[in-house]
């Protein structure tokens, strides 16, 4: 649905990177990796994007690259494997 976002890094916000598009805070979950990519507060950023949507929320998560995101994706074709193991296994790598 959505492919990147870019916008001024503005730091985070409960362990999640805020990123101001178009007037609106955005925030993310982001691994490790994209989390030491990000420029200091007040930098331009982008970040590729995965949105989840189930019947009680909605979640952005956000890859400093392609690649990272399409393992992402990989992962949460697994049985028993949803988006926040699929964090924690990127994490890892």
């Amino acid at each position: 649905m959505y492919e990147y976002i870019r916008g001024v890094y503005q730091g985070l916000s409960d362990g999640r990177a805020v990123v101001e598009a178009g007037g609106i805070g955005w925030s993310l979950s982001v691994t490790p990796a994209t989390m030491a990519a990000l420029p200091s507060a007040g930098g331009e950023c982008q970040i590729y994007l995965v949105h989840i949507q189930r019947e009680d929320a909605q979640e952005l998560y956000g890859f400093h690259n392609r690649f990272e995101r399409d393992v992402f994706r990989r992962l949460m074709t697994v049985s028993g494997i949803g988006p926040k193991q699929s964090l924690r296994i990127l994490s890892g790598l």
